[in-house]
């Protein structure tokens, strides 16, 4: 009797920190988020770029897929996010670190104020990005992108 053994590589079932946050969120943890905590991971600045949409006039209709994360200057974020319209924040320096994440999926825009009674567009799929500053001290935008931006 002989035993033919294979010296195939097994793949483990453990995501690494580069993977993390492809992984859906559960709700319970959006809601555990603390504002204002520094952001040293991609899974982090995916959290808070979560957060920071559920608090925009922009609702994911479903849990968006992320299609990017990175840790950029401010500066290469506003060449990515410029568009007419977009806040620019002049007064942050344009070396400060921050997190740019890309968001797929179907999104509702909803009138800017309650009480106004403005028939909504309807749902559209596409992206949206949101920067973050790393320090995580309260500067942050939000927008539509293209889903190709690299």
């Amino acid at each position: 009797l002989i035993l033919l053994v294979s010296c195939a590589e097994i793949q483990a079932p453990f995501k690494t920190e580069e993977q993390t946050f492809l992984t859906p969120i559960p709700e319970s943890t959006l809601m555990a988020y603390l504002a204002g905590t520094p952001i040293a991971s991609k899974l982090q600045a995916v959290i808070a770029a979560r957060v920071l949409l559920s608090t925009s006039r922009m609702e994911n209709i479903q849990p968006p897929e992320v299609i990017d994360v990175q840790r950029i200057t401010l500066a290469e974020a506003k060449k990515k996010a410029e568009k007419p319209g977009v806040e620019i924040f002049k007064d942050i320096p344009p070396e400060t670190l921050v997190w740019f994440v890309v968001f797929k999926g179907t999104w509702q825009l909803h009138p800017p104020s309650p009480g106004i009674t403005v028939t909504p567009p309807p749902p559209y799929q596409g992206c949206q990005y949101v920067w973050i500053a790393e320090s995580n001290n309260g500067y942050a935008a939000t927008g539509n992108i293209d889903c190709n931006i690299k």
